[in-house]
């Protein structure tokens, strides 16, 4: 089985680490990262800090589901 995940790209590196961490190798995944280049830069700059953050916690803390 395959499965195609698409988020945008800022987002697609915790993505992975969720799907990976939770699917292993059970699954082939593949991902596609949307260009956000249409996003201002100031809000892309936020949203970039949020997913630094968020996946730092979660290589810390692991994926709690």
């Amino acid at each position: 089985e395959e499965l195609i995940i698409i988020t945008s790209d800022y987002h697609q590196e915790r993505v992975e680490f969720i799907f990976r961490s939770v699917l292993g190798e059970k699954v082939c995944l593949s991902y596609i990262g949307v260009d956000s280049e249409g996003i201002d830069s100031e809000i892309l700059d936020k949203l970039i800090a949020h997913e630094t953050l968020a996946l730092a916690g979660l290589r810390k803390n692991g994926v709690i589901f």
